[in-house]
């Protein structure tokens, strides 16, 4: 009977040790909250940047248009 307990004791010992590990390792709600709100404060940051990205890349490509207008106008009257 005392070597039953025994075994019992030593399981319940093994598994006491297993949940203070897990309960160290483990990640709290709050924790959980903040690191997500960090996540989507880098994803809104991202989604700015590649929006102002694309803005400029698009005032880029409007400005070329009209410097290559201006040169195929020039052309013309150089060969008129």
């Amino acid at each position: 009977m005392e070597e039953i307990l025994n075994k019992i004791l030593i399981k319940v010992v093994d598994m006491d040790e297993r949940i203070s590990l897990m309960e160290e390792n483990m990640v709290t709600k709050n924790e959980l909250k903040e690191a997500k709100g960090e996540i989507l404060g880098d994803v809104d940051n991202f989604v700015k940047l590649h929006t102002t990205v694309d803005q400029e890349l698009t005032m880029l490509r409007n400005k070329y248009t009209r410097l290559d207008d201006k040169v195929v106008l020039l052309e013309q009257k150089m060969v008129a």
